[in-house]
């Protein structure tokens, strides 16, 4: 036998209610279970994070960065970049991946963002000169004897110095350089 509350196809533990509909009829005196978020929609969570100017300006988005720099929002139990959010929330789902078109990971504005796949999104990177950096992100110089290729077709580098660095001394670094 399964619980008689609508869409529960959980067994019976009480009374024709599963054990969690149970509890909450003798919690509250009602056995739905209803919680809205109580941070609001996804939507109301994205407005709250974006400021109040231009629409031809970068919108920085205020909330949550990942390493990159680029905005992060949760929806549902997962989290989306706020860029794509932003784009999707404007003109609807795409499978395509959402680049920017100002060169600005935190920009959220979906005039500066566009669909397109990973080579146009590679051919901006070039064409913006963020293709070829001339350090490593610890500002260690790119150079025959510090540089270590990996990966298929050893197209992945690697700095020779931060690897020799032990994690504590990494990290030591890292802080230093926030």
């Amino acid at each position: 036998m399964t619980c008689t509350v609508a869409e529960c196809a959980e067994d019976v533990h009480c009374k024709s209610l599963c054990k969690r509909h149970y509890q909450q009829q003798w919690r509250t005196g009602s056995a739905e279970i209803v919680r809205p978020n109580p941070h609001g929609t996804p939507e109301e969570r994205f407005w709250a994070k974006v400021p109040e100017v231009g629409a031809d300006e970068c919108w920085e988005w205020t909330g949550r960065r990942d390493d990159d720099g680029y905005g992060q929002l949760r929806v549902g139990p997962a989290q989306v970049r706020a860029h794509r959010f932003s784009y999707e929330l404007h003109n609807g789902p795409t499978d395509l991946l959402v680049r920017h078109r100002c060169n600005n990971p935190p920009c959220v504005n979906p005039a500066h963002v566009e669909p397109g796949d990973h080579q146009d999104n590679m051919d901006d990177r070039k064409a913006s000169g963020n293709y070829d950096c001339p350090t490593c992100r610890r500002g260690h110089p790119w150079t025959e004897a510090s540089t270590a290729w990996q990966g298929p077709g050893r197209r992945h580098r690697t700095c020779k110095i931060c690897r020799q660095m032990t994690p504590a001394e990494r990290k030591a670094f890292d802080r230093m350089t926030v």
